[in-house]
């Protein structure tokens, strides 16, 4: 997910808001957490975060996607609200 600049443009069109890329994101998680932890031993300071990590791309929104997505969205719960019988025969033991 971190890598592909097409999955992180989705993301910015279906949530709404930018979303930066770091450079390098494979285990960015286990690093976020160590960063963390750093602030909370008093080895690292909040303000210093933004420095310790670098963007490398910022995906910003586009409402005509945003607005596709919703048109689709909709279209899904409405399918599976149809189907939400189906599939508790299909799933009953």
């Amino acid at each position: 997910g971190g890598v592909s600049p097409v999955w992180a443009q989705i993301h910015a069109d279906v949530m709404n808001r930018p979303i930066r890329r770091v450079e390098n994101p494979i285990r960015a998680n286990a690093r976020g957490a160590a960063l963390l932890a750093g602030v909370a031993l008093g080895a690292i300071d909040v303000s210093d975060l933004g420095a310790k990590v670098k963007v490398v791309e910022v995906h910003t929104p586009n409402p005509a996607n945003r607005k596709e997505y919703d048109r689709l969205y909709k279209a899904f719960r409405s399918m599976y609200k149809q189907n939400r019988s189906i599939h508790r025969k299909l799933n009953a033991h």
